[in-house]
């Protein structure tokens, strides 16, 4: 009888794995995926099932929900909060949350031989780079006057690249950026800021066709992640960040919370 059981336990761990392809709007090799990368790595050793990474950048992640939505194999949609609050897209309407996954801070930087020092300095026609909404909105609510150009890029290395090559007089950028703690000699910091009352950051969801049960199962793997405590020492030591986890309606209140920050700022997506 306990053999029969063993074996029934086997088929039914064998039955229950699952390949998930993970969309990532970001390029590879650039700090998100680098990132979603480790997570879904380390979630790999703790169950059977198999992450496969697809990375569709562009276009403020809509590349990859487009994608997402069109794949009919089991999936999961790594998420920007600038993304799942994409009015246009309705991201929230298609998709179940899984889990937020960690905290940002921002960072507004110049090169050492600048003549900013501050952020009263940032004024005038300037050409501040920034690589999605989440940062337009804090900087708009930081620098004040309408002569400074927020200049567009794909991504926070991009943004970078461009203040190397003095396209830009500022670049805006996540604190966690890695092409920035690679150069970070080469800069100083002009106003280190963020949110105190929301959070900005990354996440995962699912399609809204997910039973529950599923979700749930894979909600309680990446937690595991969460509380490895070599993925922890990893993900403080590349972003100075600890990861949030919890239960999906976690990130359902911080997208929540940060809508009504920008309803409150009149900020439209």
């Amino acid at each position: 009888m306990k053999k029969l059981f063993l074996i029934f336990a086997m088929v039914c761990s064998i039955a229950q794995a699952e390949t998930y392809r993970v969309y990532v709007s970001f390029a590879a090799g650039s700090s998100p995926d680098v990132l979603v990368r480790k997570v879904f790595d380390t979630a790999q050793t703790k169950t059977n099932d198999t992450f496969v990474i697809f990375n569709k950048p562009g276009a403020d992640g809509s590349i990859a929900y487009r994608a997402f939505l069109e794949d009919i194999s089991p999936k999961i949609l790594a998420t920007t909060t600038s993304l799942l609050l994409d009015t246009n897209l309705n991201v929230q309407d298609q998709t179940k949350s899984l889990i937020f996954y960690y905290k940002l801070g921002f960072l507004l930087v110049a090169l050492k031989d600048s003549n900013l020092n501050n952020i009263n300095d940032v004024k005038g026609k300037l050409n501040v780079g920034s690589a999605g909404r989440n940062q337009d909105v804090l900087l708009k609510s930081l620098v004040k006057d309408p002569d400074v150009q927020i200049i567009r890029y794909t991504s926070d290395n991009d943004v970078v690249s461009g203040l190397l090559r003095k396209d830009l007089d500022l670049a805006n950028i996540s604190d966690g950026n890695f092409a920035y703690k690679g150069n970070k000699d080469k800069f100083k910091v002009i106003s280190n800021y963020d949110v105190t009352d929301i959070t900005f950051g990354g996440g995962f969801s699912v399609h809204k066709s997910m039973p529950q049960s599923e979700l749930m199962r894979l909600n309680s793997v990446i937690n595991e992640v969460f509380q490895d405590e070599e993925f922890r020492k990893w993900l403080f030591d590349r972003l100075g960040k600890i990861p949030v986890g919890g239960k999906p309606e976690v990130q359902d209140k911080i997208v929540n919370d940060i809508r009504s920050y920008y309803e409150k700022h009149n900020y439209v997506q």
